[in-house]
């Protein structure tokens, strides 16, 4: 087991930003389908061929799997910050992250991590809206509210699950998904060429 136990998605690595951010917050099926992306991605960068340089992957999959805080008043345990930059900016992976040679899963990935993000920006907006409305304001001080949320209708490729089964589905059976494609493990050809396998230094940090 890893060493932050079970979150309500799963294990820490592919637990969503959000249950690891906000661990007492119910479980949502939005929840479970960006751990799946999570998973998705997780076998793409170690055992797929891509364009990442092997001798930073062990780094970026400390980054976006395994980071977290201990905050320092009370020892409570967050994650999911590598995350949320991984999704909102393609921070670690980069926005020209390509698998090589399989088209279709390329553009599956970039649909897939597009849509978290933007579910992620959708509660972002609530978020804010629901600050808003605790907050006393001066009425003459307050900003003009949009006209509309450009979140709101993005947000609805995550509504349920079947727009990732269905653009799965058709990557798979895509005439341009390679046959013979089986995996290789990078973690592991990186630790055979000599390096430590503690990996890097990049898991945990204390905040407050």
């Amino acid at each position: 087991m890893h060493r932050h136990g079970h979150t309500k998605a799963g294990m820490w690595p592919f637990g969503s930003t959000r249950s690891l951010k906000k661990r007492s917050e119910p479980h949502t099926l939005q929840d479970d389908l960006e751990s799946f992306v999570l998973v998705v991605l997780y076998m793409v960068l170690r055992y797929t061929n891509h364009n990442c340089k092997t001798c930073d992957l062990p780094t970026i999959m400390a980054a976006v799997f395994d980071s977290y805080v201990i905050w320092a008043d009370d020892h409570t345990i967050t994650g999911g910050y590598g995350k949320a930059n991984m999704f909102r900016s393609r921070l670690f992976i980069g926005r020209d992250f390509r698998v090589s040679g399989n088209i279709p899963l390329n553009i599956w990935l970039n649909v897939a991590l597009t849509a978290v993000k933007e579910w992620h920006e959708y509660l972002s907006h609530l978020d804010s809206q629901a600050a808003t409305a605790a907050t006393v304001a001066d009425p003459f001080l307050l900003l003009p509210e949009p006209k509309s949320n450009p979140a709101s209708n993005d947000s609805e490729k995550l509504k349920d699950h079947s727009m990732l089964l269905d653009f799965w589905g058709r990557a798979l059976l895509h005439p341009q998904w390679p046959a013979g494609d089986g995996p290789q493990d990078h973690l592991v050809d990186y630790y055979k060429g000599g390096h430590s396998s503690r990996g890097p230094n990049l898991a945990g940090s204390t905040g407050k």
